[in-house]
């Protein structure tokens, strides 16, 4: 079990409420968890290891399993269509004026891990 004592003592109750305090703490837990996100990992295609990360996730996210997985499956696409904006700037356009996704940063260490597709 992987850092997950760390989270046992959450007091939100609501924390499986889609919200940014729910994403955060759901992108902590999933970082504690490399075979979950790292290709090169040893145990990144062990499926019952996979399973019991993603229960134990779900445990401390009072979501189910599936509700875990669609919401970081959301996080890393939108985590990817913000990176691909920041690194495509067309030539005489002028500076991006968005405010930057609050979740980036926190997100970023799944950086070297997320491929263009051809």
């Amino acid at each position: 079990m992987a850092n997950s004592n760390v989270y046992n003592d959450v007091e939100n109750e609501n924390v499986g409420e889609c919200n940014k305090e729910g994403d955060e703490l759901l992108i902590d837990l999933i970082k504690s968890y490399p075979h979950l996100w790292n290709k090169e990992d040893k145990d990144y295609k062990d499926v019952n290891k996979c399973d019991n990360s993603w229960q134990e996730i779900a445990t401390v996210m009072h979501l189910s399993v599936k509700e875990c997985m669609s919401r970081w499956c959301r996080l890393r696409q939108y985590y990817s269509k913000e990176r691909q904006s920041q690194e495509f700037i067309p030539s005489g356009s002028a500076p991006n004026k968005k405010r930057p996704w609050d979740l980036y940063e926190q997100m970023s260490f799944i950086d070297k891990h997320i491929y263009k597709r051809r």
